[in-house]
């Protein structure tokens, strides 16, 4: 929803920022499991900082169980 944290941090990730460095080590089709997209993993890091949550752990358990991640991911 426009005017929110959420959409910015969307906004600006995928429009201001450059994530075309990290391409080589996302694009890793020939071992191990797909990766997600640079641009998903900082907006979920960027997001649980601007929350508070700074332990990765913690990110991923509160990742998965905060509507507003979801809506990073579209």
């Amino acid at each position: 929803m426009p005017g929110t944290f959420e959409y910015a941090l969307c906004y600006i990730v995928e429009n201001k920022i450059d994530l075309s460095g990290f391409d080589a080590w996302y694009n890793n089709d020939k071992t191990g499991a797909a990766a997600y997209p640079p641009s998903v993993m900082l907006k979920i890091i960027l997001l649980g900082y601007a929350h508070g949550v700074i332990s990765s752990r913690r990110i991923t358990h509160w990742r998965t169980n905060v509507s507003n991640c979801k809506n990073l991911l579209a």
